[in-house]
C-alpha cells in the first residue's frame, strides 16, 4: 500500500503527530510537508537526486516563495546551501524551510533524533539538533509555496517563539563554544543583521 492514513486518538501537537508520521514511515527519504503550504511539481524530484548524488548529505531543503495575505507572491531571499554556512547561520536563525525538506530515514533513527516540545520553534530545535550530528544543504531554487497569514503558529504563539528560540541559541552555542550565557546576551550577540552570505564552507 503505497498511501496509509494514520489517525491519532488524541491531539499530540505538531510536534508529536511529525514523530508519528516518521516512526511509521518506510521509505529511504523522508518528506516534510505543512498543510498549508504548496510543494512545487519538481520538488520531490530535485530533493531525491541530489541525496542519490551526494551520500554525505543527511537531509536537504531549498528556497520558498511566500504568498503574503494580500495574495502577493515574493520569493525569499538567498538562502545558505552548504553544510558549513547552514551550520553557522543557525546560530542566528533558522535556515531550513521545515516544510520543503527531505531527509534520510536511516539518520533519524541512527541519532534517536525527534521533534521536541519547543512550540513553534519545534523545526528549528530539530534542525540545530542533527547539524551537530550530520551534514545538511540547501538548493538555491525555490521547491515551495509558503503561505503567511495571521493564523501562522509563528505569530500566534510569539512570546512562546522568542522563549524556545533563545533557549535553542544558548545550547547551540555551548555544544559549538562551550560558552554559558544569558537571554540577553544570546539577543545581542546573535543579531540577524550580522549574517552575510560569503564564501563556502564544508
Amino acid at each position: 500500500v503505497r498511501i496509509r492514513i494514520i489517525e491519532n486518538q488524541e491531539n499530540l501537537g505538531i510536534s508529536g503527530a511529525t514523530n508519528r508520521g516518521i516512526e511509521n514511515a518506510l521509505g529511504l527519504f523522508i518528506a516534510l510537508m505543512d498543510q498549508d503550504d504548496i510543494s512545487l511539481p519538481e520538488r520531490f524530484e530535485k530533493e531525491v537526486n541530489f541525496l542519490e548524488k551526494h551520500s554525505s548529505i543527511a537531509a536537504v531543503s531549498g528556497n520558498s516563495i511566500t504568498i503574503k495575505q494580500d495574495g502577493e507572491y515574493r520569493v525569499r531571499p538567498p538562502v545558505f546551501e552548504t553544510p558549513g554556512l547552514i551550520r553557522w547561520g543557525l546560530l542566528f536563525r533558522n535556515q531550513i524551510q521545515n516544510s520543503a525538506a527531505m531527509i534520510r530515514r536511516s539518520v533519524i533513527f541512527k541519532h534517536a533524533i525527534r521533534y521536541e516540545s519547543f512550540s513553534p520553534a519545534q523545526d528549528y530545535r530539530f534542525w540545530v539538533q542533527l547539524c551537530h550530528k550530520e551534514k545538511i544543504a540547501n538548493l538555491a531554487e525555490p521547491l515551495l509555496y509558503h503561505r503567511l497569514h495571521n493564523l501562522n503558529a509563528s505569530d500566534i504563539l510569539q512570546n512562546n517563539f522568542y522563549n524556545s528560540t533563545y533557549k535553542i541559541r544558548k545550547d547551540l552555542v555551548y555544544k559549538c563554544l562551550n560558552w554559558k550565557i544569558s537571554d540577553s546576551m544570546i539577543n545581542g550577540l546573535l543579531s540577524p543583521e550580522k549574517i552575510t552570505n560569503i564564501g563556502d564552507a564544508n
